[in-house]
């Protein structure tokens, strides 16, 4: 450690920070997002890797003036999904290059997908170190389920549910709302 951290600005922001949130000092006014100052009403960002846990408290620490940003799809949205496309394999077992995602590249890209990938199926399903070891940690190919359960046409439901789950997302964000108004469901 340089020691940078004890420097006067370090310190200084750290107090400032604290003022920020302590009781009784008043609060920086309200201000535009960056997206509504250009006049776009909202931003729906399509993360289609499921391991990009950062970007869930990216999304909910821009929305603390009100809804303008949404991460798509949702674990229900997911869930959902995986039941209108009548999924064999389990979420939990089906995390990489197994049912769910090799269905979507048999209906949109099927030139992406491998021969010989039915004859791929993977488990771990002890992943505790995962976010250590990393998938490596558990895979030689890099799969973790059963891309032998893939078909086109789950891939097109699986898109198909996306497509009608986005719609709600989408109404929250492009919604006119006064900063901290509520939302009802």
């Amino acid at each position: 450690m340089d020691g940078s951290w004890r420097s006067p600005a370090r310190r200084a922001a750290l107090r400032s920070r604290a003022r920020r949130r302590s009781p009784g000092v008043p609060q920086r006014p309200w201000r535009l997002s960056p997206l509504e100052a250009a006049g776009v009403p909202g931003l729906l960002i399509v993360n289609g890797h499921g391991g990009n846990y950062v970007l869930s408290n990216v999304v909910q620490e821009l929305n603390v003036a009100g809804p303008h940003i949404a991460l798509f799809p949702a674990s229900e949205d997911r869930r959902r999904a995986r039941a209108d496309a009548e999924l064999v394999s389990r979420a939990d077992e089906d995390m990489h290059g197994g049912e769910f995602e090799v269905s979507l590249l048999l209906h949109g890209a099927p030139e992406a997908v491998g021969d010989g990938i039915a004859d791929e199926d993977h488990s771990a399903p002890d992943r505790l170190h995962l976010l250590t070891l990393g998938m490596a940690g558990y895979t030689t190919n890099g799969i973790i389920g059963q891309p032998s359960l893939a078909t086109a046409a789950k891939g097109k439901a699986l898109l198909d549910s996306f497509s009608h789950s986005a719609r709600a997302h989408l109404a929250l964000i492009s919604e006119p709302r006064e900063p901290h108004a509520s939302i009802q469901s």
